[in-house]
């Protein structure tokens, strides 16, 4: 750790979402509503606060620009275990994670969003539904 780095803290993934709601619903606009389903057991995840609130605030950036123009988008929290083959696939280490997932209309260019991720050990996984739009899913280590 360099002289500047903090030291990990226990961040609470929902407390987090519920705090920063307000302006989440700001970056979606007044046709969008911002809705969440967070999971009451949820587990803390590893990382800084603020580092955790600007990948949050660059996801809903993201959303946004991939919602429709009216409607609603649904935040979902829950814990995740990731298998190896699983883990494989989003290119972190299998265990448990907490998860963050939303459906969008378009596709979500995950960029800088994924290396933000990968500081903290964590990664993003887009896939198409078969209605055509898009899950957006983040995992975040869950602390032990």
């Amino acid at each position: 750790m360099t002289g500047n780095e903090r030291p990990p803290q226990l961040v609470d993934l929902n407390a987090t979402i519920f705090q920063v709601q307000d302006i989440f619903q700001e970056i979606l606009g007044e046709n969008v509503v911002l809705r969440t389903k967070l999971a009451p057991n949820l587990g803390l995840v590893h990382g800084e606060r603020r580092k955790i609130e600007a990948l949050l605030v660059n996801l809903f950036l993201r959303a946004r620009d991939a919602a429709p123009p009216a409607g609603e988008l649904t935040v979902i929290t829950s814990n995740l275990d990731l298998d190896t083959a699983a883990a494989a696939g989003m290119n972190v280490s299998p265990g448990p994670y907490a998860q963050l997932q939303f459906r969008v209309s378009r596709q979500v260019e995950p960029g800088g969003i994924r290396e933000k991720l990968e500081q903290l050990h964590g990664a993003i996984d887009v896939k198409k539904t078969s209605d055509g739009g898009f899950t957006v899913i983040v995992a975040l280590p869950r602390a032990s």
